[in-house]
Parts: C-alpha cells; structure tokens; sequence
C-alpha cells in the first residue's frame, strides 16, 4: 500500500462581532444600500473565492444576536472567548484542524479574495509563521498565519496579545519567521495614496456604499485603485480617520 501525504488544511476564520464601540452593528449594514447584502455576508461569500477548505465567522460566545444571524443565513462559525480573541482563533484551528488561518475580519467588506489566496499559497510555499502584503489598501488584505506559531506562546505576552491574534508573532522576530511585503500591483499606481477601504465609522461607510454603487460586488484591489484615479473625491471622505491601535480599543471596548 502507498501512504500520500495529508495536504495541509487551511481555514479562513472571519473575526466578528455586533457590538463594535465606533459603529454598532456595522456588519449587519446593507451594501450598497441599506436593505441589500449585510457587510459581513458579502465578507464570508468573498472568502468562499479563496479555495480555503473551511470558511467560518468566529463569533464571542455571548454574541446572540450574531449567532443567531449566522444560523439564519446558513453560515458556518464558532463560539469561542468573548476577551480573547486570540484564544478565540486557537480553538476555531483546533476545532477545524487546520494548518494554516487565513484572518479576515468583519471590517472589511471589500477584502480581496484573489488576493487572499495568493497569501496563502505563498505563506506554504514559504513556510513561515506568519505574511501579510504592507502596501495594499487597508481592509483589502488579509493575514495568513501558520497554527504552529498561532498556539505558541511567547516572552512577555500582555494583554494585546489576547485581542490582536497574531501579535506575540510579530513582537518575536528572532522565535518566528513572519514577512510583510508589498504587493508588486501597487507599483502601477505610485501617483496615489492607497484609499481607506475598512469599515469602522460612518464616514468609513460611506466611503465603501459608493465604492459599491460603482463598481459592483466583485471588485479587486486593481478596480479600486482605478476608481480612485478617475474619481479622487470618493475618497476625501474618510481619508482623514485616524486607524486606532490595540491599546485604544481595548479601552475603548471595556467601557
């Protein structure tokens, strides 16, 4: 009898929740308009583009409300520590017995998935903890990280390490091999600055309904880059949010 090799399994698990402290319930907000598609449906069907062998929206124990969303849009997710987010995506890994997490998260309805595939298919042929492209922008890439470094610990762990998943990766270069590099697309569009594409006010919204209203449900990162080329003033919009960093939403989050 010949034994073949178990190809490695991958996972994309989407990071969601209902009760974000800068926009509530923005993944259940309608894109284009507010009665079409929520965000996060249009979320998990753009990671289904990724060929990764499982798709599931990791979901805080207490979330009813999204629970019970998920249930009736038939979509696959897991319970796991409403605090811990980190631990949150360790036993989603477990649960699915997967090699390698795609994260994608419920902020990005515009995430690229031709672009998240290519993440993961470099990150394996690689072989590293942890790759991210740096230059796209933000909200349409992902992270990709092996569950070897995932579920390992690291010196100094704080509590950052528990809500930014992959955190105690980056802050130990000399225990994991992790690369950020910049997408060779963007070198065609020096000219720009990279448009704002997450979702975490009201303006962000905004800014990503018209998006939508011109481009349609499948855009890329190439169709935004040409959008912002031919009508700038999409963008002014949102450009001058300022992205918060771990410590200001923990903070933020335990109010």
């Amino acid at each position: 009898m010949i034994l073949t090799a178990l190809k490695p399994k991958s996972a994309v698990l989407i990071q969601a929740r209902s009760n974000s402290s800068r926009l509530r319930g923005k993944i259940y907000a309608g894109l284009p308009q507010a009665d079409d598609s929520a965000q996060l449906l249009h979320i998990y069907r753009r990671m289904e583009k990724v060929g990764a062998d499982v798709v599931s929206v990791v979901v805080p124990e207490n979330d009813v409300l999204l629970i019970d969303w998920c249930h009736q849009h038939e979509l696959e997710f897991f319970l796991g520590s409403e605090l811990d987010v980190r631990d949150r995506y360790r036993q989603a890994a477990a649960y699915y017995k997967a090699d390698w997490i795609v994260r994608a998260t419920g902020d990005n309805p515009c995430v690229d998935a031709a672009i998240a595939r290519e993440s993961l298919e470099l990150i394996q042929k690689e072989n590293l903890a942890l790759f991210a492209y740096s230059n796209l922008p933000l909200g349409m890439a992902v992270e990709v990280i092996s569950c070897q470094a995932l579920v390992a610990t690291a010196p100094a762990e704080d509590l950052g390490c528990l809500e930014h998943v992959s955190l105690h990766i980056k802050r130990n270069p000399d225990l994991f091999h992790y690369v950020h590099r910049s997408h060779p697309l963007l070198y065609a569009y020096t000219d720009l600055v990279a448009p704002r594409m997450t979702v975490d006010t009201a303006e962000d919204l905004h800014v990503v309904r018209q998006v939508f209203q011109r481009l349609g449900p499948d855009f890329g990162v190439g169709e935004v880059m040409d959008l912002a080329r031919r009508e700038p003033e999409i963008f002014h919009f949102n450009q001058h949010i300022v992205q918060r960093s771990t410590q200001d939403r923990r903070i933020q989050d335990t109010r």
